[in-house]
This record gives C-alpha cells, sequence and structure tokens, in this order.
C-alpha cells in the first residue's frame, strides 16, 4: 500500500482529483444542495456542465503534473496540494460572518482585521510547508499528499450524500415543485373581470418609513394616489417574505418542526379563504414564489400550470457560471472575495423559453411593468377576479430607478444606499399608478379593489405600508392613523370586500384612529442549510404602540423545539461538549440553542429565555462539578439561572466586557444520580431581541453564545 501511495502517477491522479472534485464539482453540488429552495431550476440542467468542468479541469491539472519533471514538477505538486488545502479549509471553516449574497452591499471596510487575519492563514498553509524537511523527500511528502487528498474527497462525498439526502428524504419539496413542472402561467396576468376585481400588491420590503419619506420629499403622490387610504399604522406578519407570506396568503401560522412544504400545505389546508372567493365566483391567481405555492391547494389557484421547463443551452451556461461565481465567493482568501460578488437573484433574471422571464421565482419588477405598459389590461373574464402579485419591491438590490428602470452604472451605485433605496420605493409606487392608469383605460377602475402593501419592513422590520383603494370609492388621498395589523386583518378586509358582508370578522375599518390595540408580530427561526426551512422556533412580539415606534415592541412568548431524543451514550466525566464538535450529540442533546449558523448568529446561541441540557449521567458517589465557557454575552449584562428538578443549583450575571466567562458551580450527587435522563435547565430572564440592522440576529431572543460545557467528578 505505501508503495502504491509513494507513485509518481497515483500522486498526479489524487492531486488532479482534489484539486478539480473540491472547486469544480463539489463545491457547487453542495451551494446547489444547501441553497435549493432559493434557486428555481432543477440540478439535471447544470450538472452535465460541472462535470465538464471538474473533467476539464482534472485532465489539465493532471497533464501538468504528469508531464513535468524534477525541480518543476515537485514545486507545481506542492502548489496544486496546498492551495486544494487551502481552499478547502477557506470554503468550509473559514467563511463565519460574511454577508449573504443578496444584493447587499459588502462593508469590506469594517472587515479589514477579517482579512489580515485570513491573510496570514492562507500564509501560513502556502509558505510554511515549504521551510519543513519532509517536504523535501518525495516518497514522503507523496504518501502524505496522497492521504489528505484522499480523506478530503471522502469527506466531500460523504457530506455531498448527506445533503442530497436530507434533500430526498426530509423535505424534497423543492424537487417536486421542478419535477412537477409547475409554474406560474402570465398569460393572463392583465386579465381582469368586467364585474368585480380584488387586486393585492405585496411590495417586498416596502416598509412605512419610506412611504411616509415619499409622501415628504414629493408631496404630490397625494394627488398621484387620489381614492387611496393610507394605514400609517400597520404592523406587520412577520419578519421575513418566507415566514410572513403564508401567514399573508392563508391566515395562518408556520408550524414550529414543520418545513416550508409542510408548513405551506398545513396552513393552505386550514384557510377556508380561497373556498370562500370560489364560492363568491371568483377566479384566484397568484403570482408569487413556487416554493409559496402549496401541492394540496385543490386546484383553487388558477395559474398553477403543470408544463415542463425547457432552458435552452446560453441559459445553462450563465446558470453555471453564476454558480461557480458564488462558489469562489465562498472558497477564495478574504482580499480576493469582491471580485466573485453577485446578486443571487441574478439566478432568477435567467430567461426560460417556456416560463415568463418575471415570475420564475421573485418578480423582475421591471420586466413587470414592460408587460403591463406593452400589453395593458383586458377585461375578457365573465368570473369576477383575484390576482395578488408579489413584487420584488424594495428589496436589495437598489438597482431600480424610480422611472422603474434597472441602473447598474458605476454612478449611480455610488450614490448612497439611502438615495438608492429611496428612489426603488417611488419606482413601485409608480408601477402601481401606472395600474392604475391601464385600468382607467380599460374603464375598469371604479369596479376594482386595490390594495398595496408590503410583506416586512426593512430597517423597521414591523412596520410596513398598507394602502387601499376600494371599488367605486372617490376621495382626495388621506393618511388614517387606525392601529392595524396585516397578521390579523388582511383577509378578513378581502373577504368582507368580496362578499359585501361583515360576516368574516373585523377589518381594517373598523378599528379607530385612537384605538389602543394589542398587536402581534410572530418571528420565526429556521434552518437553511438542510433545505427545508424547518421551523426552530417562533417568537410572539407584541406592542401596543405605534408600528413606528421600534422599541415598543417586546417578546411576550416564545416556543422553540424541544427534542424528545434522548442521548444515546453515557456522559463520560472531564468530556468536553464543544457546540461545534457535531461528534458530542450522543453525549447530550442541546435544546434552546442554535445548532447551526443563522446568517450572522453563530451556532450555540440561545433562541429564547429558556434551554435545557440533557444528558445520560454515569452514577458517581462525589458531587459533580459543572463547567460553562460562554463564548459571548450579548447587551450587556445577563443573568443566567441554572436549576435542576425546581431546584436552583446557581445563579450568575455576565458582563459583556468580563475577560472570564467560564461559569462553576456543584450539582449535588443525590440530584445527578436521581433520573435516567439528566435536565439541566438554564434560564436567561434578560434576553432581548438581536440588532434590528443586523440580520439574523433581530429574530432571536439572545443572551448569550455558548461554546463549551463539562461535568467532572471526583470518583
Amino acid at each position: 500500500m505505501i508503495k502504491i501511495l509513494q507513485s509518481k502517477k497515483i500522486n498526479c491522479i489524487l492531486l488532479a482529483l482534489a484539486f478539480s472534485f473540491n472547486l469544480f464539482v463539489f463545491a457547487p453540488l453542495e451551494f446547489y444542495y444547501s441553497n435549493v429552495f432559493d434557486l428555481w431550476f432543477n440540478i439535471d440542467y447544470i450538472l452535465p456542465l460541472i462535470i465538464i468542468a471538474g473533467v476539464f479541469v482534472f485532465i489539465s491539472v493532471l497533464l501538468i503534473t504528469i508531464f513535468t519533471k524534477n525541480r518543476v514538477h515537485k514545486i507545481i505538486c506542492k502548489i496544486v496540494f496546498l492551495l486544494t488545502v487551502s481552499l478547502y479549509i477557506q470554503g468550509n471553516y473559514l467563511n463565519i460572518g460574511y454577508e449573504v449574497l443578496n444584493g447587499n452591499d459588502v462593508d469590506w471596510n469594517s472587515m479589514i482585521f477579517k482579512g489580515i487575519i485570513n491573510t496570514v492563514i492562507w500564509i501560513a498553509i502556502l509558505v510554511i510547508p515549504f521551510f519543513i524537511k519532509l517536504f523535501d523527500d518525495e516518497k514522503i511528502y507523496r504518501v502524505i499528499f496522497n492521504i489528505i487528498c484522499m480523506l478530503i474527497i471522502l469527506i466531500q462525498i460523504f457530506t455531498l450524500i448527506t445533503v442530497i439526502c436530507i434533500d430526498y428524504l426530509s423535505s424534497n419539496a423543492h424537487n417536486k415543485i421542478i419535477n412537477s413542472s409547475f409554474y406560474m402561467d402570465t398569460s393572463n396576468i392583465f386579465n381582469l373581470s368586467k364585474n368585480k376585481n380584488i387586486v393585492v400588491f405585496i411590495s417586498d420590503t416596502f416598509e412605512g418609513t419610506y412611504m411616509n419619506e415619499i409622501l415628504e420629499k414629493y408631496p404630490e403622490f397625494k394627488e398621484k394616489l387620489k381614492d387611496f387610504i393610507y394605514f400609517d399604522n400597520t404592523t406587520t406578519a412577520s419578519l421575513m417574505t418566507y415566514s410572513s407570506m403564508p401567514t399573508l396568503l392563508t391566515g395562518e401560522h408556520l408550524q414550529i418542526g414543520n418545513n416550508l412544504k409542510e408548513n405551506m400545505n398545513y396552513c393552505f389546508e386550514n384557510t377556508n379563504f380561497y373556498e370562500t372567493l370560489k364560492q363568491n365566483e371568483y377566479d384566484i391567481e397568484l403570482y408569487t414564489s413556487l416554493p409559496l405555492i402549496p401541492t394540496n391547494d385543490k386546484d383553487l389557484i388558477k395559474n398553477k400550470i403543470e408544463k415542463k421547463m425547457i432552458i435552452d443551452t446560453n441559459s445553462k451556461i450563465k446558470l453555471t457560471s453564476l454558480l461557480y461565481k458564488c462558489v469562489f465567493y465562498r472558497y477564495m482568501p478574504h482580499f480576493l472575495k469582491s471580485k466573485f460578488i453577485v446578486d443571487t437573484s441574478e439566478f432568477n433574471k435567467i430567461n426560460s423559453t417556456n416560463v415568463n422571464s418575471f415570475y420564475i421565482d421573485t418578480v423582475d419588477d421591471v420586466a413587470f411593468n414592460k408587460q403591463l405598459i406593452n400589453e395593458g389590461i383586458e377585461s375578457n373574464s365573465s368570473k369576477n377576479q383575484f390576482k395578488l402579485y408579489h413584487l420584488n419591491g424594495v428589496h436589495t438590490p437598489y438597482y431600480m430607478t424610480e422611472n422603474i428602470e434597472y441602473d447598474r452604472s458605476k454612478e449611480y451605485i455610488n450614490l448612497s444606499t439611502d438615495e438608492r433605496r429611496l428612489n426603488q420605493a417611488v419606482g413601485s409606487l409608480n408601477i402601481l399608478l401606472n395600474y392604475v392608469e391601464n385600468l382607467k383605460k380599460s374603464n375598469l377602475y371604479d369596479n376594482t379593489t386595490i390594495i398595496f402593501l408590503a410583506d416586512h419592513g426593512w430597517q423597521n422590520r414591523y412596520w410596513v405600508n398598507f394602502m387601499i383603494k376600494k371599488a367605486n370609492y372617490n376621495s382626495n388621498f388621506s393618511i388614517n392613523h387606525a392601529p392595524i395589523s396585516t397578521d390579523t386583518d388582511l383577509l378578513p378586509t378581502i373577504l368582507n370586500i368580496a362578499t359585501n358582508s361583515k360576516n368574516y370578522g373585523k377589518d381594517i375599518f373598523d378599528y379607530t384612529e385612537n384605538e389602543n390595540r394589542i398587536r402581534n408580530v410572530y418571528n420565526y427561526v429556521f434552518t437553511r442549510g438542510d433545505n427545508t426551512y424547518n421551523v426552530l422556533s417562533r417568537l410572539t412580539i407584541t406592542t401596543n404602540e405605534d408600528a413606528s415606534n421600534y422599541n415598543s415592541f417586546y417578546v411576550s412568548d416564545y416556543e422553540y423545539i424541544d427534542s424528545e431524543t434522548n442521548p444515546k451514550k453515557e456522559y463520560e466525566f472531564n468530556k468536553k461538549i464543544n457546540i461545534n464538535n457535531s461528534k458530542n450529540a450522543k453525549y447530550a442533546i442541546l435544546n434552546g440553542f442554535l445548532m447551526q449558523n443563522i446568517r450572522s448568529v453563530a451556532k450555540g446561541t440561545n433562541i429564547g429565555q429558556e434551554a435545557d441540557i440533557k444528558i445520560k449521567p454515569k452514577k458517581t458517589e462525589e458531587d459533580v462539578t459543572a463547567t460553562f465557557l460562554i463564548d459571548k454575552v450579548y447587551f450587556d449584562n445577563q443573568k443566567i439561572i441554572f436549576s435542576l428538578e425546581d431546584t436552583v443549583l446557581y445563579e450568575i450575571e455576565l458582563n459583556e466586557k468580563d475577560e472570564n466567562r467560564e461559569i462553576t458551580f456543584t450539582i449535588p450527587k443525590e440530584l445527578w444520580n436521581k433520573n435516567d435522563i439528566l435536565n439541566l435547565k438554564l434560564k436567561f430572564p434578560n434576553a432581548k431581541l438581536g440588532n434590528a440592522e443586523n440580520l439574523g440576529e433581530e429574530t432571536l431572543f439572545m443572551s448569550i453564545l455558548l461554546k463549551e460545557v463539562k461535568f467532572s467528578s471526583n470518583k
């Protein structure tokens, strides 16, 4: 075996295979399956090109290494090996804290120190080995290279099998959508009824702040929006699109433990909203992301079409190149990452020959507006029409101008974020106004109710824009300060209007401006890495003040998944339970802590005011010492209460500036030995909502970042 590993040919083959597989096969496939819900296309569209790229790079590296000789050969082999190791480490272990590629501007200046550390690590990996004597012995370093290359390949194969199995066995939702060939048919997108129409615009991220800024800076919109009522005190349903939209579409809330597919099916199974519309002679058309359309909607959604999507070779090449650009952003060292910035929404802008380009997943607002202008609004339907348009709105990136055109020029991008965002908000309103103008041209304006709202805010994610123009309503633009909620008030309002009744509860017109009303926003922590959007926890965030007052919102209730699984192996004393070591799952079950990184929030952060640690205790004749190592303390002072069997064992208050964050206390042997499963409870009474400007944190009720736990006994 050693002789085989010392072979030059085997060394060249393994080096070429490890390098090409790591960056050109494993990386794009792992990226695809880890983000499958965010990508509209199926894997078979890009897999052949990934294989071709991998084979091409493999052959190229193999030829370079195998046909070079002597000193040049040795240097090239070492460089290929060290690059493979460096790229592997960077792509899998050194990327914590980088922005998600969603169009947001990346603040590279704030990450200079991170870049320096990253560069030092790269230099250490690439340069230091050349000074190690083992690198001079060709037979020895070939054996080392070959073993490490095989380990990297095996680890990545196992990882790929895992993520693919999770996708196909756990959720499979995305692939079912693709394989069932559902897409949003837009052939009747602007076809309305001469009888009754209800049109809902959901403009992503269009919070009340931006509407108020527009009315102040451009008062002419008050005339342009004649007949609309602006409710300027409106709270959202949830803080992110995939948690808010299910409620806006059905009135139901996501269930903890369910993935997105299960939650969408649950929401549609438990709503009578669409059945009621259908009973009142409404055709229903929803234009939103495919994952938000359930498979069990009983064919109520008219524009959900089952038809094979076909994309041409050029589009497949573009998709693959974008995928590799995302991969290089992840795998390149810090100071090269900026060369590979890509907005992941670009995937949705690649045209499909059978699917309209602006509703593959999320809408292309410019294309939507162009089709509206070019085709106008028709009235060929004899049935009433309910149409919901989910627009990109004021979501990043801020490339859309107020004239509803994309401007990616350097001059425009150099404008401040606030200026570009306001321009995009104005552009979103201009799309609404173009729709209104075309309604008037088609003599459909008077019989059409228009609702314009946002799924969530951005700077104040609780506060959303909400405007309505009822059919046959004629008045000046007005502002209503009544406290309303899209969570509870949107669907009753629509149904009361559709049925011309008050049979479906209080709607937005039933609340007075001076009313003191408690409103809830339901916020969720969900996974993304396992492709399922599985809900881990739900916070109930409450206010009885104005929605514009971000600081008035507080957590009134929370719940999280409490694993019923018990540890499989008896805990061994002095064994460190490291949060970042998945092998420790056999020794302990942690509930109430993040078990994976969520955006910018690290694994080990608590997600509520309570948590617990379950272990199988090894019996002891001595008291047990518990040691907790806290990596970070959030929001100044945080109190932690440890209890077992309703007995408080220890209380401590930590400060974020404390250098020593190691907690040690004693667990009496009587309590330790009492049960087969020991359930140590932790309470965080000072937990607070995270920073609203830091995506990820604002979904958590945080106190600490737990790094390590250890229990020790003298016996």
